[in-house]
């Protein structure tokens, strides 16, 4: 039996800033599964359960946001 598969889209916005002139600085924004698409496990295997065939679960994670500053010299 086969399962559905994966739908993720994640993306990333970047920007780039001068403090001085040999300083600068990096704002960044991470974003993954943006569209919080859910993911379903595999369906049941076994034969002999009332549940054969059924997707039951649901892989991954949801919606995750990651923000970073980042200086460099």
């Amino acid at each position: 039996m086969r399962g559905d598969g994966r739908k993720f889209l994640n993306a990333s916005l970047i920007k780039a800033v001068p403090i001085r002139e040999r300083l600068n600085g990096q704002l960044r924004a991470e974003f993954f599964n943006v569209l919080n698409h859910p993911n379903f496990g595999g369906p049941n295997t076994t034969p002999t359960s009332a549940a054969f065939g059924r997707v039951t679960s649901m892989t991954g994670t949801s919606r995750i946001l990651q923000l970073a500053l980042r200086i460099g010299w």
